[in-house]
């Protein structure tokens, strides 16, 4: 077994691997130093890897796909299914990529990211700190999917994991008010304006014109008016200007 850094790894997981080499470190000093984070990879995968990781970074998927092959045939523990599934994931969106800026009228399907983004969620080896992240990419592409119950139990389990995202609550918002529950969504949608009040800070004003327009077209009366007035206290320029 070969061991890399899990740390780098976690570093360049945020926005692919492509970025990262994966070469033959020296050998930890002593197995406490291995046991804190090194990420142990089987010969073969370790040699696939070292094919797949500068093929995807140079584009070059017809390289890369028979690599990646290798790595599921060849993988046996969790790190070598991680970095299968990290490499995995980095391949799909670059091709996703390249086929939008080849047609950027063409419909892109995303769902090819989900297997590896489960696999990555599940699996023992993720950091800690990185699985919230995959948590909130899979409830993304539920969300673009219309799969709005799965993508509010993903959202839902990426804040509980702790990740952070300026959109996070307003992508749950949108996900209940989208599956038909208004109410809730206008709910939860107004204690996120109370925090931001709190904490000295002005929601955005989309906020307040996306729950009026959602409570309007579910004909809810007094959740219209109500997000009205708060629209009007808030931001008393624009609505004065809008009469």
């Amino acid at each position: 077994m070969k061991t890399i850094s899990k740390l780098a790894l976690a570093a360049v997981l945020a926005t692919g691997v492509s970025g990262m080499a994966l070469s033959v470190p020296a050998m930890a000093k002593d197995k406490k130093e291995e046991a804190k984070g090194g990420l142990k990879l089987s010969p073969e995968v370790l040699k696939a890897a070292q094919v797949a990781q500068p093929a995807i970074a140079a584009k070059d998927f017809a390289t890369a796909e028979p690599a990646l092959a290798q790595i599921d045939a060849a993988a046996k523990t969790d790190d070598d299914k991680y970095i299968g599934a990290a490499l995995r994931c980095d391949l799909e969106q670059q091709k996703l990529a390249a086929a939008q800026a080849a047609n950027p009228n063409a419909p892109i399907n995303e769902t090819v990211l989900a297997g590896p983004l489960d696999v990555l969620i599940a699996n023992p080896s993720t950091p800690a700190d990185m699985r919230g992240r995959y948590t909130y990419r899979r409830g993304a592409l539920a969300f673009n999917g219309k799969q709005y119950p799965v993508a509010i139990q993903y959202f839902q389990k990426a804040k509980a994991l702790g990740f952070t995202d300026p959109n996070l609550d307003l992508q749950i918002v949108k996900a209940k008010m989208e599956s038909g529950d208004v109410k809730s969504g206008l709910a939860d949608l107004d204690a996120s304006v109370t925090a931001s009040t709190a904490a000295g800070q002005k929601a955005p004003e989309d906020f307040y014109r996306y729950a009026i327009s959602k409570a309007n077209a579910a004909k809810l009366k007094p959740e219209t008016f109500a997000w009205l007035q708060k629209y009007a206290v808030a931001y008393p320029r624009q609505r004065r200007g809008a009469t």
